[in-house]
């Protein structure tokens, strides 16, 4: 039977709580992910993904100066603007679960937590 822990990603890029905007949007952009976990005292406490940063960072129709653009997306922290209710799994969760669970919840992200801690 095949595992989570078989086809997870162990390499992490992962941010706090008080990382900003346009740090995740750094991240994001440079390591081309989709989602970043957010650890607090390495315990998983939030998740952001793309689609939450682009909701967050203003609009360009919202006609503001690029001044004002960049002190928004530097000052708003990911601790307001992350999801809070995580769903995770295990790494010895059968694939096959992992999957049914990311397409009944409608979710691209499953972090994989092992001890509290996450490992994938």
């Amino acid at each position: 039977m095949l595992t989570v822990s078989t086809w997870m990603t162990r390499r992490l890029f992962t941010l706090g709580p008080e990382a900003s905007l346009a740090d995740a949007m750094e991240l994001t952009r440079t390591h081309r992910i989709r989602h970043v976990p957010i650890l607090s005292n390495d315990r998983l406490v939030g998740i952001i993904s793309d689609r939450d940063l682009k909701r967050a960072v203003p609009n360009a129709l919202c006609e503001i100066t690029k001044e004002k653009f960049e002190a928004t997306v530097a000052g708003t922290k990911l601790r307001q603007i992350m999801k809070s209710d995580v769903v995770t799994v295990k790494p010895d969760t059968p694939i096959i679960h992992a999957v049914e669970q990311m397409l009944q919840l409608r979710i691209g992200c499953l972090p994989v937590v092992e001890d509290d801690r996450q490992v994938g």
